[in-house]
């Protein structure tokens, strides 16, 4: 096995670093939204394009690379070792699916209390701008 899935683990570690940076981004759009802070939506509003560009770079793996250890052809001249290490790679892959899973839920989470506050500031803005024209 010799690390072969390394390049696929470090690519769902950065899938799982992207999703935190992008829910830490929104969790700071939604106080700029309260506090009226144009500049911090402008400034959260862009990274989250970076992070999302990034991210869907991170989800379109090279090709020649295995879905996970436990789904590729494993030589039966393996060695106890080479087992252990699968099964530790098996492990770790499962363990960063999972959590990706979960960031990408709580990220969705975020996103909809975001686009919430923005439709009800949306509202407010017009409800203000209707009463300033008459």
């Amino acid at each position: 096995m010799g690390g072969e899935f390394k390049p696929k683990i470090e690519n769902l570690e950065l899938r799982l670093q992207l999703l935190r940076e992008l829910a830490n981004s929104l969790k700071q759009a939604q106080a700029a939204v309260l506090h009226s802070d144009l500049s911090g939506l402008l400034a959260a509003t862009a990274l989250q394009r970076e992070i999302c560009g990034k991210y869907r770079e991170t989800v379109r793996p090279p090709q020649h690379l295995c879905a996970g250890p436990e789904l590729c052809g494993m030589d039966s001249r393996r060695n106890a070792s080479a087992d252990c290490a699968v099964r530790n790679e098996a492990e770790r892959w499962n363990a960063l699916i999972a959590e990706i899973a979960r960031m990408e839920q709580k990220a969705l989470e975020l996103n909809r209390a975001y686009s919430a506050l923005v439709r009800r500031a949306k509202g407010t803005e017009d409800i203000v701008c209707g009463a300033l024209a008459s």
